[in-house]
């Protein structure tokens, strides 16, 4: 099977390359990168063709899948065009930055030529998955309420001007914020009904086009509720990029997911792992289990063994709308209602 790259604008895009480069039923054929700095760079560190354009690239190497890492505000230009011809394609999150982005994905995808997904890592991460087997185990009861934070470390002078956008890069809700919202409804089964959130810049003055942190409160159709909140605020000196944590709280018992990445694991914990108390049972460490798949490598093995990948194409289009709707809320300050499906 023939990959290819479309945009080397952000490190995840490695991921992209290393599942291509493991499964011995793919060939990296071709890379497209519209910056010229970039361009060069990427010439340099790869021994395929490299192109301005990536019409030039579907056109002259045929590629059967893709992998989109193009700035946040112009996926959706190559998202679609892939769609339309046939093209299978995984894009890095978020998948896009706009309402009128996602109807023109969501045509694209509509017409059922292709396959379409996004790297939500947090679904192809060893301990939230193996919460979520607790979960749809009646382990934890009814779910009351989740809460997802999302903080990391900004460091503006290493990233690119667009990274400190929010036209460009969506605002902290959808940079950031997409892992979560996607994973209170994937732990909960729920949808979300309504949001309200509020979004600033109070530590990064000196730019005024980002957002460093945003707050969402949501209500869903089973009853849940649920919190989401992003920021650039970790600490520059912290050892760790951002103190990630999921918690969740059910009738029955409450659980947290903590990341390597915390506070304390940053102590003698390095690995990060998930808590549980249980109304019959003291707090306990979850036994963790092995995943064999990242979110690329998952897509591509689904599509050269020709099943359903863990997450459909379906679940990255709702995931993408209920994130949207939450920025929507940001802006108004008001609160928006969640059409359903």
């Amino acid at each position: 099977m023939r990959a290819a790259v479309i945009g080397m604008r952000h490190g995840h895009v490695s991921e992209f390359i290393r599942a291509v480069d493991e499964n011995p039923a793919l060939t990296l054929v071709g890379i497209a990168e519209d910056e010229p700095t970039v361009r060069e760079r990427v010439k340099s560190e790869h021994s395929v063709p490299v192109y301005a354009d990536f019409g030039q690239l579907l056109e002259r190497e045929q590629p059967q899948v893709v992998g989109v890492v193009t700035t946040n505000a112009t996926k959706y230009r190559a998202l679609s065009a892939c769609l339309e011809l046939g093209i299978h394609a995984i894009a890095d999150k978020p998948l896009l930055t706009e309402m009128e982005q996602l109807k023109q994905v969501r045509a694209a995808f509509g017409k059922g030529k292709a396959r379409l997904s996004m790297m939500l890592s947090q679904r192809f991460s060893a301990t939230h998955r193996a919460l979520k087997a607790q979960v749809e185990a009646g382990a934890m009861g009814e779910i009351v309420h989740m809460y997802g934070f999302g903080p990391h470390k900004l460091r503006p002078h290493t990233r690119n001007s667009w990274e400190l956008d929010a036209a460009q890069n969506g605002g902290v809700l959808v940079d950031l914020g997409v892992h979560y919202f996607d994973s209170l409804r994937w732990f909960s089964g729920q949808e979300p009904v309504r949001v309200a959130a509020a979004q600033g810049n109070t530590r990064f003055p000196e730019l005024p086009q980002l957002y460093d942190h945003a707050h969402a409160l949501m209500e869903f159709d089973g009853g849940m509720k649920g919190i989401v909140v992003a920021d650039w605020l970790t600490p520059d000196a912290a050892p760790y990029h951002g103190d990630y944590r999921l918690y969740i709280t059910g009738t029955r018992g409450t659980a947290e997911i903590s990341t390597a990445g915390t506070l304390e694991a940053s102590g003698p914990n390095k690995s990060g792992g998930v808590r549980m108390a249980l109304n019959d049972k003291e707090p306990f460490d979850l036994d963790i289990p092995p995943l064999q798949h990242t979110p690329t490598s998952d897509f591509l093995d689904a599509l050269v063994h020709d099943r359903d990948p863990y997450v459909s194409g379906a679940e990255v289009l709702r995931s993408m709308a209920v994130t949207l709707y939450a920025k929507a809320a940001a802006e108004s300050g008001d609160w928006v209602k969640i059409p359903a499906r």
